[in-house]
């Protein structure tokens, strides 16, 4: 257990026993294993951010290369300006992906400067659904069942508003038309509880942990906006480093699907 930090880092702890004989070698095993697996996990980390840096600059080029053309071509056929704009489209799509991938990347080491202090979270959750969520999706219904007594979070602020941002995009995302988003605040048995909700295709039982892993994804969503599975990691990510827990699981009508965080 020492060889896993709070934050799930793999570092190596055991130290080689000089002896020879089985314990030594065993100790040296463990040692070299742990090492290994150290590495491999930040290879994996940096190769993300790597990528992403190597995959910019070409986007760009590309990018810039299309929009003259555009620009230079007289009265092009209708279907050449088409493939332009799809082409256009494709490359904002991917430079969104890149924007996903460092975002997620980069997360624990945000964290770690992050701000905590008490604030009021019933008055948060009201304002941010006031001045951003519903302003970002005009055409849909927010359903906001706000506690009568007032509920103070230790955390931060910005953190808490990201992480319920992702939450709110995902229930958008999935939605059936018509149907509201409800947001449910309450305090139960000592602890806070933030639950969001959304009517559409519920998540299977055996997938309702998995979904939370970074690239994992199994609902299909209605949008064309390109989709990593990075949002619910991230989510994850934030309730954690408050050392709350979170869960995915069915409306009690069995009509959709519900998230319920606990701090």
């Amino acid at each position: 257990a020492a060889a896993i930090s709070d934050s799930g880092q793999i570092r190596p702890t055991i130290a080689p026993i000089a002896a020879r004989d089985e314990i030594g070698d065993l100790s040296r095993t463990l040692t070299a294993m742990l090492r290994q697996l150290q590495n491999q996990t930040e290879y994996r980390e940096k190769m993300a951010d790597n990528l992403e840096h190597e995959m910019r600059t070409p986007l760009a080029g590309i990018s810039a290369s299309l929009k003259n053309m555009a620009r230079e071509m007289d009265n092009p056929p209708p279907h050449i300006t088409e493939y332009l704009n799809w082409a256009l489209e494709d490359v904002s799509r991917l430079e969104n992906l890149l924007t996903a991938v460092r975002d997620a990347t980069s997360l624990t080491e945000a964290l770690g400067r992050d701000f905590k202090e008490d604030f009021l979270l019933d008055t948060a959750i009201e304002m941010w659904l006031i001045h951003s969520w519903q302003p970002a999706f005009p055409t849909v219904e927010f359903r906001y069942l706000r506690p009568a007594a007032p509920i103070t979070l230790y955390g931060d602020p910005a953190r808490i508003h990201q992480m319920l941002d992702k939450l709110i995009e995902n229930g958008v995302s999935f939605h059936t038309e018509t149907t509201p988003i409800e947001i449910i605040l309450m305090e139960k048995n000592g602890a806070i509880l933030v639950q969001v909700a959304n009517q559409g295709p519920t998540i299977p039982q055996d997938r309702q942990n998995q979904i939370f892993n970074s690239m994992v994804s199994f609902r299909r969503q209605k949008e064309k906006q390109p989709h990593l599975g990075l949002g619910l990691y991230i989510v994850r990510t934030i309730v954690e480093h408050h050392h709350g827990t979170i869960s995915a699981g069915t409306t009690e009508d069995g009509t959709g699907t519900v998230f319920t965080i606990t701090l």
